[in-house]
């Protein structure tokens, strides 16, 4: 399991969006999911969910031909976990 440090959280913290936490909240509560349910839910979340999979909080694994699923990772539910911590506060 990855952790960060709390300067390290506090710098992705800051780099996420709306959009971002929006669809980290989502994956929590559906996932996993795959591209065309996100499309056909959420629309306009496709470029937030390649932002969040290149910071490695959300996973994509093959399902089947062509088709993957998304969901997130430990490190994405620290995140998430960070948020609420923070939002608390």
């Amino acid at each position: 399991m990855q952790t960060l440090d709390v300067s390290s959280m506090e710098f992705l913290l800051k780099r996420l969006t709306e959009k971002h936490i929006t669809l980290l909240r989502l994956f929590r509560k559906e996932a996993p999911m795959t591209r065309q349910t996100l499309h056909r839910k959420h629309l306009g979340l496709h470029d937030s969910l390649m932002t969040l999979k290149r910071r490695e909080l959300v996973v994509s694994r093959k399902y089947a031909k062509g088709i993957y699923r998304y969901d997130l990772t430990d490190l994405g539910l620290q995140v998430l976990e960070a948020l609420e911590t923070k939002k608390t506060e």
